[in-house]
């Protein structure tokens, strides 16, 4: 997924960048597969991938964009 660093220095960029976060956590976690989306491990799967990519990134404001806390992000590791 590529963006520019510079997105995540504001709010609103960080805004931007989250629904592509949230369509490559679905991806990888099985969310085109209707039998793998709906169930708990899928949730838990998303959680953990945009916890792992804010982490990656080191942005708070891309954490709120993504609704995770800073200890739920460290937690999901």
């Amino acid at each position: 997924m590529k963006y520019s660093p510079q997105e995540l220095t504001t709010a609103a960029g960080a805004r931007r960048v989250a629904p592509r976060i949230e369509a490559a956590a679905n991806e990888a976690c099985g969310g085109d597969n209707v039998l793998t989306s709906t169930g708990l491990a899928f949730a838990q799967c998303r959680v953990n991938a945009e916890a792992a990519a804010a982490d990656q990134v080191g942005s708070d404001f891309l954490r709120r964009a993504l609704g995770i806390a800073r200890d739920r992000a460290v937690a999901a590791r």
